[in-house]
């Protein structure tokens, strides 16, 4: 074998060895793509979980015990809450 022929024959092969290690590169690459996206999903979930039960514990803080309506606020200057209906006060 020639000088010639040996030496394209080890570019050859550095370079199927390059593409190989680049295809591996890829398939990671693309394995953690879709776990970042899953994980986003996954903090998506949860956080619209927290905000419905934030909402659901504040609606039930702000029930009034005798009719269930929700309190309102009496003015903008103080946090004073009264039931319309049943008139009852919230107190802050």
């Amino acid at each position: 074998m020639d000088s010639n022929s040996y030496c394209m024959s080890v570019c050859l092969q550095v370079i199927e060895a390059k593409e190989a290690e680049q295809r591996l590169l890829e398939s990671q690459l693309q394995v953690s793509k879709t776990e970042k996206d899953l994980k986003h999903e996954e903090m998506l979930r949860a956080r619209e979980e927290v905000l419905s039960n934030f909402a659901e514990l504040m609606e039930t803080e702000l029930q009034c015990s005798i009719c269930s309506e929700l309190f309102v606020r009496v003015t903008l200057k103080t946090y004073l809450m009264i039931c319309n209906i049943s008139f009852v006060w919230l107190l802050p």
